[in-house]
């Protein structure tokens, strides 16, 4: 199964409010450490070592505690970014990447998307509570805006499939049937509704949050790799890697395609 994990130096970068600094993180998959940059001098200032393959990374809202998902040893490192260290590792399941937490930083959600499960960890007593089952390689975990749901995407299933997890019972209580190798689901900042890409069959699917169903399927260029939005929701970006283009979708004109803008020659992701 094709892993959506990044390789290479700066995976990502977390900019916070760190002692009254602007301070980054970057993961570091080729070196298994996080390098920490201070974006005035723009300088690395540090580096903490995290695990094996560290692919993403996640600052909780204190700004205290960062969990990083090591696809290499099965784990999850647990930082504190005020002393720059890592206090310890939480085992996941096979090959962990994308994770999430609840609005008050008390839950953090991992993808295994080796093993095909997410894990629930407690972030204050660090330490795993619970597995859960899920379809073929959940690549991307993502929660409804009231916390009430988590989403796990099936990029393996045939059709896709999005588990629609309830946090309380910690358990799936729907599963959404999508597009072919969904890649990501995006909630609007509408808040009512979720765009899945389907990377596989060159469409978007709407998700309704209140039913937690499918109701419309949008056709798109080829290789949709992520989607963007404008800040009031009312226009979707689909930027389609395969096609070299974004597709522009007028969500409150019944989602007309109102044009395809040719972009570079492999565009991956719009900001």
């Amino acid at each position: 199964a094709m892993r959506k994990h990044f390789l290479g130096l700066a995976t990502l970068l977390c900019a916070s409010g760190l002692h009254g600094q602007n301070v980054g993180y970057v993961v570091d998959n080729g070196s298994s450490v996080v390098h920490v940059v201070d974006l005035r001098t723009r300088q690395v200032t540090a580096r903490i070592p995290s695990g094996v393959e560290p692919s993403e990374m996640l600052v909780l809202p204190n700004n205290r505690l960062a969990f990083v998902s090591n696809a290499g040893s099965n784990d999850i490192a647990v930082l504190d970014l005020n002393n720059n260290v890592r206090l310890g590792t939480i085992p996941a399941g096979l090959s962990p990447g994308s994770l999430i937490a609840s609005a008050d930083g008390r839950f953090v959600y991992v993808a295994n998307d080796g093993s095909d499960n997410v894990t629930i960890i407690d972030a204050a007593a660090r330490r795993a509570v619970a597995t859960i089952p899920v379809d073929a390689t959940p690549v991307q975990v993502n929660l409804s805006p009231d916390g009430r749901f988590l989403y796990a995407v099936n990029q393996d299933e045939t059709p896709g499939t999005i588990s629609v997890i309830d946090t309380n019972r910690r358990q799936v209580v729907k599963t959404i049937t999508v597009g072919l190798r969904p890649s990501q689901l995006a909630i609007s900042p509408k808040q009512t509704v979720a765009y899945v890409v389907n990377s596989g069959g060159a469409s978007l699917t709407l998700i309704d949050l209140a039913r937690n169903d499918a109701i419309l399927t949008i056709p798109v260029r080829n290789g949709p790799a992520s989607v963007a939005f404008s800040t009031d929701g009312r226009f979707v970006y689909s930027v389609n890697r395969d096609a070299a283009s974004v597709t522009v979708i007028d969500s409150e004109q019944f989602h007309r395609i109102v044009t395809h803008i040719p972009v570079g020659t492999q565009p991956a992701a719009m900001v």
